[in-house]
């Protein structure tokens, strides 16, 4: 199969989110809950002050869609969206 090089493996399983600010967070979680069926929310353990969070979609094109948004600006701040594998 083609696997162009800015498309994800089927092995990414969702993406890490970051950059937002902590007030901007019930925005950012439900703007990637828009994008596809979501399997589970997590901020990584010590992270709570921090600003990302993980979120893991049923499906590979759904976490694909997700990091297209990587860049984007919300309310006056760029996010970055990586890819988690598994």
């Amino acid at each position: 199969s083609i696997n162009p090089s800015n498309q994800i493996s089927t092995n990414t399983i969702g993406v890490s989110v970051f950059g937002f600010r902590e007030e901007d967070l019930e925005y950012i979680i439900q703007q990637f809950q828009d994008i596809g069926q979501v399997d589970k929310i997590e901020r990584p353990l010590g992270c709570e002050n921090g600003n990302f969070l993980n979120i893991f979609y049923t499906n590979h094109v759904s976490c694909q869609n997700a990091l297209n948004r990587d860049g984007i600006i919300f309310n006056g701040h760029m996010i970055g969206v990586v890819p988690l594998t598994k």
